[in-house]
């Protein structure tokens, strides 16, 4: 574990996971960007809006046999309403994000990238795309900002920072292309789970 001070206030900040490379100051909501021993000032965050989630930072749970840990959340808006990502680290250094909107939920694993995958632009909803064999199919396409964060984070974010994503489904298998950073997206594959099969502490 790695700990500094907050570049904000002067308070205390932990990193738990070496792949986190940003943490949410609990006291100030100042984002503390870590820069070698150091963090650096990054900005502020807006606190996340409670949403009686019965989730919350330090959570543990499993998923495939893995144990893991919720270290941060991030907090997404879009035109109809938000929902929460909840970066969860397992206990052998990988990662994966818990989505959680309307009390369904959601875990998938980064997979790459998706090298034959359309323009974003191009994306509608019922659009095919095949991965690892399967045919899915787009469920929602949307641009989505960054609301608010909280916890530790795998990469840098900022309130108000943009997103571009495509949500497939086929059955219960999950799939979503993320254009945040360009093409070719990147891919994060799961399927929908609940809260009892994770087993959650």
């Amino acid at each position: 574990m790695f700990q500094a001070a907050c570049p904000g206030c002067g308070a205390a900040i932990d990193f738990r996971s070496p792949a986190s490379v940003m943490a949410v100051c609990p006291y100030c909501q100042t984002c503390a960007l870590k820069d070698g021993e150091a963090v650096k000032d990054f900005g502020k965050i807006s606190q996340v809006l409670e949403d009686l989630s019965p989730l919350q930072v330090g959570v543990t749970g499993s998923f495939d046999g893995q144990h893991f840990t919720v270290l941060g959340r991030v907090q997404m808006t879009y035109e109809d309403g938000r929902w929460n990502e909840w970066y969860a680290a397992f206990d052998d250094g990988t990662a994966g994000w818990l989505s959680e909107s309307s009390g369904q939920y959601v875990f998938t694993l980064p997979k790459g990238k998706a090298e034959q995958a359309p323009p974003f632009e191009k994306l509608r909803p019922g659009y095919p795309f095949t991965w690892d064999g399967k045919p899915f199919r787009a469920s929602d396409v949307r641009p989505a900002r960054c609301a608010a964060g909280q916890g530790e984070l795998p990469f840098r974010v900022g309130e108000g920072s943009d997103t571009r994503a495509a949500d497939f489904r086929v059955g219960k298998d999950f799939l979503t292309l993320d254009y945040t950073d360009g093409e070719p997206p990147e891919v994060f594959a799961g399927r929908a789970v609940t809260l009892e099969e994770h087993k959650c502490q």
